[in-house]
């Protein structure tokens, strides 16, 4: 099926390209600075603040100390910060200085052993940024609940596990760290960082800082910013940057949820995947990982749109910049445009994951993908084509959830195909567009300012 035919096959019409909401800038500088109060921020300066339990990322005023503006700003426990450090490794006599690079993600279990995968869901669901439930005792019945029925994830992880190279998480990463390091040239030093397995943040750090690198870049690979996955990434690599005593300047990619580049690398995997069909796709779905749906809302810092006006997500209003469904539905939007399609509902549609175990104690961001399927299939939707635009790598929620699963219950319900977009993986094109993201970046903080940069600081919890 040829690419102008996916188009056709969902009636497309003209349609201006969404405008895109006002969010952090490009480039970034990540700072955790005990001894700077948040309330001397430099006008401009963006924070990640920490607010109602939510990570927020916004403009910070300048606000004399005990200002009621900077309430819900908490400053770091330790200082990740390393720029004197970084500004004598560049001065002249000394040896040319090299960049560490972290590609972080969630992580996998280290086998499919049922020991191994209990293990490894233990700490992913057993952080207070992923499952948020208010009473302890709540939380670990839930858990407990989820572990005992850790034989079935065991044989999920069986069917998706290569016989020679095991997690595709782990292998996929590690394909696109060789990939990118070549790209980048040796001049970069490029890691991959799991927060709940091996190679861990912390190996990652603790071996780039024996290389002496003069900055380390954190790139987290999930493009859309949630409490449950980038929040979480940067909290632990200030903590872990503590605990090591890391000196060193650190950096951000921000988000890149709506940048060009990887909308332009999703819109190919989602051509070659309609080109593999004979017959039209009736209906697209771009499918994004859940979290807690108060991560959403506690993100709008004026109380007063997210989830309390009709459509929230599509009003391009200041006050959902953070808002995860929100940015999933700007990327979706700003695919549909790029593909042509028809507006939303009736050529596409957005939906997110979640475990079903979770569901009943924790309200997740809906509607749920695996019933969206079935509804669609019983309204007499015949062939989907099912695209996981928040995975940057396959892994267990991609090819278990979403092709073995979501195929299952598609073609149960009375669908007939069911076509699923790889993720791109460690595509050349992706790399290279990643490899940019990097580049990009001010080479260190005064760089940044004379270029007249937005810093991004985080202040740890």
């Amino acid at each position: 099926m040829s690419a102008s035919s996916l188009v056709s096959a969902v009636l497309p019409r003209p349609q201006a390209q969404a405008s895109p909401l006002q969010l952090q800038p490009r480039c970034s500088s990540l700072r955790c600075d005990r001894n700077r109060s948040p309330g001397l921020a430099a006008p401009g300066t963006i924070l990640w603040r920490f607010r109602h339990g939510a990570w927020l990322l916004g403009a910070a005023a300048v606000a004399p100390h005990g200002d009621r503006g900077r309430r819900n700003i908490r400053p770091p426990r330790g200082m990740v910060r390393g720029q004197a450090a970084a500004t004598a490794r560049s001065q002249p006599g000394h040896h040319s200085p090299s960049v560490g690079v972290v590609l972080l993600n969630i992580g996998t279990p280290v086998s499919t052993s049922l020991e191994d995968v209990r293990d490894y869901l233990s700490k992913f669901l057993g952080d207070r940024r992923v499952m948020e439930v208010e009473s302890s005792s709540e939380k670990a019945a839930i858990l407990d609940s989820i572990l005992q029925s850790a034989q079935q994830s065991s044989e999920s992880y069986k069917k998706i596990w290569d016989p020679v190279r095991g997690s595709p998480l782990l292998f996929h990463s590690r394909d696109v760290a060789a990939s990118l390091q070549e790209s980048l040239g040796p001049a970069f030093k490029v890691r991959v960082g799991f927060q709940y397995s091996e190679p861990s943040v912390e190996t990652a750090m603790a071996q780039l800082m024996s290389l002496d690198v003069n900055k380390i870049v954190l790139v987290p690979m999930f493009p859309h910013f949630a409490q449950a996955t980038v929040g979480a990434f940067l909290a632990n690599a200030c903590r872990i940057s503590e605990r090591l005593g890391c000196r060193i300047y650190l950096q951000v990619v921000p988000p890149f949820y709506k940048d060009s580049g990887f909308i332009d690398v999703l819109c190919g995997a989602i051509s070659r995947a309609a080109d593999s069909s004979t017959q039209s796709v009736d209906h697209i779905v771009f499918s994004f990982h859940g979290i807690p749906e108060s991560q959403c809302w506690r993100t709008d810092e004026t109380e007063s749109i997210c989830m309390k006006v009709p459509d929230c997500c599509s009003s391009h209003h200041e006050a959902v910049r953070n808002c995860y469904r929100a940015q999933c539905l700007e990327t979706a939007e700003l695919i549909a445009g790029r593909l042509g399609l028809p507006m939303r509902g009736e050529g596409w549609s957005i939906a997110f994951q979640s475990r079903r175990s979770l569901r009943k104690s924790i309200r997740w961001t809906q509607p749920f993908t695996d019933e969206h399927l079935v509804d669609l299939a019983q309204s007499g939707k015949k062939r989907v084509l099912v695209c996981p635009v928040s995975y940057t790598a396959d892994c267990i929620e991609t090819l278990g959830e979403l092709g073995l699963a979501g195929q299952e219950a598609f073609l149960a319900a009375g669908g007939e195909e069911f076509l699923l977009v790889p993720c791109i993986n460690s595509s050349k094109i992706w790399v290279h567009k990643l490899a940019h993201m990097v580049q990009s970046l001010p080479a260190d903080q005064a760089a940044a300012m004379a270029a007249g940069t937005l810093q991004q600081s985080f202040w740890a919890m």
